[in-house]
C-alpha cells in the first residue's frame, strides 16, 4: 500500500491515491502505518474503537452525532468535478432532461427530484444535494445494523468504523451515480433481513425494500435471493402441524413467492418513474450489458488485476481482522460449520454472494476507475463477515487487530477523500490512468479523455485538445469526440486540424445543427462557398429561428457576387439578433456593394456603438471618411 503511494502506477489504480499527496502528507500517512505496528499504539486505538461500540453503536441516538459531523463534510467538501464513476454522463443527462440510463431508473427519477426541489440553476448541482443528504441515513443505519448483527463491543465498534471509514464515504460528498441511494437501500435491506430472520420485523419490509433496490440499479436483482434464506429461517421458526407441509418446503416457496413479488414490485416502480420494464431487458441484454460482455476477459490475467485493485481498495482494513481470524483455524472452522452458523450470519452470507457474482462476472468497462463503485456493494457483507471470523481471538490480540485495521482505514480513506474531492488531483489521477500499460479498455479510455476535456475546457485548452485527441484514437468511431476536438482545435486557432476534426464529425453520421454549422464555417473560410451555401440552406431550413445560419449564408451570398440575396438573409439576421455587431456589419457590406455608402457607414456606426473595439468596422469606416 505505501509501495504503490510513492509512485503513481496505472496498474494499481486501487492503492496508488497516495502518490497524488504532497511528500510531507505522505510520509505522515508512512508514519502512521508504522507506529501501527507497536502493539501499544494498536492496543490504545483498538480500545478506543470499543469504547465506539459501548457508547455509540448501543445508542440509539450517539450515531446522529456522527452523521451530523459527515452531512457537514459532505456539504463542505462537495466534489469540484464529476471525475468519478459515470459522473459527466449524469451531469450531462441531468442538465438535458433525457433518461440516460435505464439500468438504474429509480436513481434517476430521485436525482431529477432533489434537484428540481433544490431549484438551483444548474440540474447537475442540484442533483448532488441527494448523495450530501443521504450521508447521515447511511452513518446511522450501519450504526443499527452492527448493533443487530453483533453482541461483542469490540465487534460493533470495529465493524461500524470499518464501514464508514472507506471510499465509499465518497459518495456522500455530492457523488452523481446510482450508489449513494443504492448502498444506504442496501443497509436498510440487510437490516431488515436480519431482524425478520430474527422475528423482529415483517417479512414485507425485507421484500419491499428489496424491490426499491433492484429498481434503484439492476445488479440488486443478485441480493434478492436472501429472501429464500429469510423465509427458510422464519419457517423453521414457525410451529406446524402433523402431517403440514415440512418447514423447508414451505420456507422455500414462500421465499420463492417473495422473490417475484419483489421483481413484480420493482417492474411497477420503474414504470411509476417513466421507464418501460422491456426498455430495461433490452438494456441488459444489449451491447452496453452482457450483449457487450467479453467472456474471454473472465479468465485473462487483466481480470486478475482488476479483482486485487478492488479488493484492495474497498476491503483491506476487513482482510486484516480477516486474516487475523485465520491464523487460529481450529476455532474458526467450528465456528462456520454448517450447524455452527446462526440465522443472522446466514442472511449476510447470501447478501454477499450476488456482490460477489456481479464483482467477479461483470467487465467493467465505463469509467476510468475500472467501475469501482459497481463493485462497492461487498463491502457491507464482505466487511460483517469478516470482523465474525475474527469473534474467537482473545484480549489484547482482538484489540490490536482492530486499531490496526481500523489506522489503516483511516489513512486509505483520508487519501482518497483527498484525491476525490480535489478536482485537480482527480485530473492528475485520470491523466495517469492514461498510460500505455494501463489496463483499461479502449471505450473506458475514450469516456475518461472525454472527461478530461471537458475538465481542461476551463482551465488549459491545449491539455482539452490532448484530451479530445486521445478519445479519438482511443475510439475512432465516436463523432462526439471529433466535434468536441475541432472546438478546441479552434480555440488555438488550428482551423485546418479544426476543419479536418469537423468533417471526419460529419462522416460519421452526426450531422446535427452544431456539426453542420462548423463544416459550414469551415467551407467558407476555405472558399469553398458552394459547399457552404447548400449546408448553411439546410440549417436556416432546418432552424429559421436561428441568427448565425442567416447571416453568414448572407455572408457567403456577399463573397459570391449576390448582394440582393445577402441582404435578404442578413435582414432576417438581423430581425433575430438586433444586438449582433456581426450582423450589423455584414448588413453595412451588402449596403457598400449595392452602392450605398451612406447606408453602409450608418451600419458600420450601429456595429461600434454595440461593440467599440470591432476592428473590421473600425478600418472601414476610417477607409470611407467617417467619424
Amino acid at each position: 500500500f505505501l509501495g504503490a503511494g510513492w509512485s503513481p502506477d496505472a496498474r494499481l489504480w486501487g492503492v496508488h491515491h497516495l502518490a497524488f499527496l504532497s511528500p510531507a502528507r505522505w510520509f505522515a500517512a508512512a508514519g502512521f502505518c508504522a507506529a501501527l505496528a507497536v502493539p501499544a499504539i494498536a492496543g490504545a486505538l483498538g480500545n478506543g474503537i470499543a469504547a465506539i461500540g459501548v457508547r455509540v453503536v448501543a445508542s440509539i441516538w450517539a450515531p446522529w452525532a456522527v452523521a451530523v459531523v459527515v452531512l457537514a463534510f459532505g456539504a463542505l467538501n462537495a466534489i469540484d468535478f464529476p471525475f468519478l464513476g459515470d459522473g459527466i454522463a449524469w451531469s450531462n443527462g441531468l442538465r438535458a432532461g433525457t433518461f440516460f440510463y435505464y439500468f438504474e431508473p429509480l436513481a434517476i427519477a430521485a436525482s431529477r427530484a432533489v434537484a428540481g426541489i433544490a431549484a438551483t440553476s444548474d440540474a447537475a448541482r442540484g442533483a448532488a444535494v441527494l448523495p450530501i443528504l443521504l450521508g447521515p441515513v447511511y452513518v446511522y443505519g450501519t450504526a443499527r445494523l452492527c448493533r443487530a448483527v453483533f453482541d461483542e463491543a469490540w465487534a460493533r465498534g470495529t465493524g461500524w468504523a470499518l464501514l464508514i471509514l472507506n471510499p465509499v464515504l465518497l459518495f456522500y460528498c455530492g457523488y452523481l451515480e446510482s450508489y449513494p441511494l443504492l448502498v444506504v437501500v442496501q443497509v436498510f435491506y440487510a437490516w431488515a433481513s436480519v431482524q425478520s430472520a430474527r422475528g423482529r420485523c415483517a417479512f414485507w419490509v425485507s421484500t419491499l425494500l428489496g424491490s426499491v433496490a433492484a429498481a434503484t440499479h439492476v445488479s440488486a436483482v443478485s441480493w434478492l435471493p436472501v429472501l429464500l434464506v429469510v423465509a427458510h429461517e422464519r419457517s423453521q421458526q414457525a410451529s406446524s402441524s402433523e402431517g403440514a407441509v415440512s418447514p423447508r418446503t414451505r420456507g422455500v416457496v414462500r421465499g420463492a413467492l417473495a422473490m417475484f413479488g419483489a421483481l413484480i414490485v420493482a417492474a411497477g416502480l420503474v414504470r411509476a418513474v417513466g421507464v418501460h420494464p422491456g426498455r430495461l431487458l433490452e438494456a441488459i441484454a444489449g451491447h452496453t450489458g452482457l450483449g457487450g460482455h467479453s467472456w474471454t476477459w473472465l479468465f485473462s490475467a487483466r481480470h486478475a488485476v482488476d479483482v486485487a485493485n478492488q479488493l484492495l481498495l474497498l476491503l483491506a482494513p476487513a482482510f486484516v481482522v480477516l486474516f487475523a481470524g485465520l491464523a487460529h483455524a481450529a476455532p474458526l472452522r467450528r465456528a462456520w460449520r454448517p450447524g455452527g452458523l446462526p440465522p443472522v450470519w446466514r442472511v449476510v452470507l447470501a447478501l454477499l454472494v450476488g456482490p460477489l457474482v456481479i464483482a467477479l462476472g461483470i467487465e467493467p468497462r465505463i469509467g476510468g476507475a475500472r467501475d469501482w463503485d459497481l463493485f462497492t456493494p461487498l463491502l457491507l457483507p464482505a466487511v460483517l463477515l469478516c470482523v465474525r471470523a475474527a469473534r474467537h481471538l482473545r484480549e489484547p490480540a482482538r484489540t490490536g487487530i482492530a486499531g490496526r485495521a481500523v489506522g489503516l482505514a483511516l489513512v486509505t480513506t483520508l487519501a482518497w477523500l483527498a484525491v476525490g474531492v480535489s478536482a485537480e488531483r482527480s485530473a492528475r489521477r485520470l491523466e495517469v490512468l492514461q498510460q500505455p500499460h494501463a489496463l483499461i479498455t479502449n471505450y473506458a479510455r475514450g469516456y475518461a479523455n472525454e472527461t478530461l476535456g471537458i475538465y481542461y475546457r476551463d482551465h488549459d485548452p491545449a491539455a482539452a485538445r490532448d484530451a479530445w485527441q486521445r478519445a479519438t484514437e482511443a475510439n475512432a468511431n465516436n463523432p462526439r469526440y471529433f466535434n468536441n476536438l475541432g472546438n478546441e482545435e479552434i480555440r488555438l486557432g488550428n482551423q485546418a486540424a479544426a476543419c479536418a476534426a469537423f468533417q471526419r464529425t460529419l462522416e460519421l453520421g452526426l450531422d446535427e445543427y452544431f456539426v453542420l454549422y462548423n463544416v459550414a464555417g469551415c467551407a467558407r473560410v476555405e472558399e469553398r462557398f458552394a459547399v457552404a451555401e447548400s449546408l448553411l440552406t439546410v440549417l436556416v431550413q432546418r432552424a429559421p429561428e436561428r441568427a448565425e445560419a442567416w447571416s453568414d449564408r448572407g455572408f457567403v451570398r456577399l463573397r459570391v457576387q449576390r448582394p440582393h440575396d445577402a441582404m435578404a438573409d442578413l435582414q432576417t439576421a438581423l430581425e433575430l439578433a438586433p444586438r449582433d455587431p456581426e450582423n450589423w456589419y455584414r448588413i453595412g457590406l451588402a449596403h457598400m456593394e449595392l452602392g450605398d455608402m451612406q447606408r453602409a457607414s450608418a451600419a458600420w456606426q450601429r456595429t461600434l456603438q454595440l461593440d467599440p473595439r470591432h476592428p473590421r468596422a473600425l478600418r472601414r469606416l476610417r477607409g470611407s471618411g467617417s467619424q
